[in-house]
Parts: C-alpha cells; structure tokens; sequence
C-alpha cells in the first residue's frame, strides 16, 4: 500500500504487505510500515552501481539511518563527506521530503546483520 503523495526512490523495493506513507529513500529495501531493513545490494549490483560507489552509499546509509546521531546534523556532515551520484542522489531525496522519511526498523528473522547491509 502506498500513499498518493508518498515518493518511491530510485532502485527502492518494497516487501510484500508493506504500507507507505512516507518517503522511501532510493537504494532502499521497505519492509511493514513506514520501515526500512537496509540497501537494495541487488538491484544496485544488477545496475551496474560499481563496488566503490555501493560501498559509499552503504557508508552513507549507516551514517543517516544507523549512527543515533541528529538527522539534520547527520545531513549536515554527510553533504561535504560523501561525494558519488548515488549519494548525492539519496542525500538530496531526503533533503526534498515533505512527508518524512522512512526509518530504519531492524531485519526480519534470518535476515543479515544490520552492520552488513549486504553491499560486497
């Protein structure tokens, strides 16, 4: 389920049964409601996103998602750090949010762990 006025980032896939009423970040994999369970590694490799680039979005995922830290000061500093398209891509999706972004909820039984996020 997706709300009218939700956006679906670039790459992003939803699971079965999820509900969005947020935005949801490229790159990203949704999972139940309004939650994230980390990187699409996937259809990133399948995009032919090189292994340099994967691992800066991944850097950048757990710098926004999985620090604790301030969002806006997350944002803030992540701006001058990371410097590749895709994150230049996802930084500015979320700047442009005006219903929110979805947050990271944790995986699913068996999924990996959330420090991993499945970028090689």
């Amino acid at each position: 389920m997706v709300h009218q006025f939700s956006r679906v980032g670039q790459l992003a896939i939803m699971q079965g049964g999820s509900a969005l009423t947020q935005d949801l970040p490229p790159f990203t994999i949704m999972r139940g409601v309004n939650g994230m369970c980390g990187l699409n590694s996937i259809g990133l490799r399948r995009a032919g996103i090189d292994p340099a680039e994967r691992l800066d979005i991944k850097r950048l995922y757990r710098k926004l998602f999985l620090s604790g830290e301030d969002r806006s000061k997350a944002m803030a500093e992540a701006k001058t750090k990371f410097v590749s398209a895709s994150a230049k891509h996802l930084l500015e999706f979320i700047a442009t949010s005006k219903r929110g972004v979805c947050r990271h909820h944790g995986l699913a039984y068996g999924e990996r762990d959330p420090g991993d996020l499945g970028i090689d």
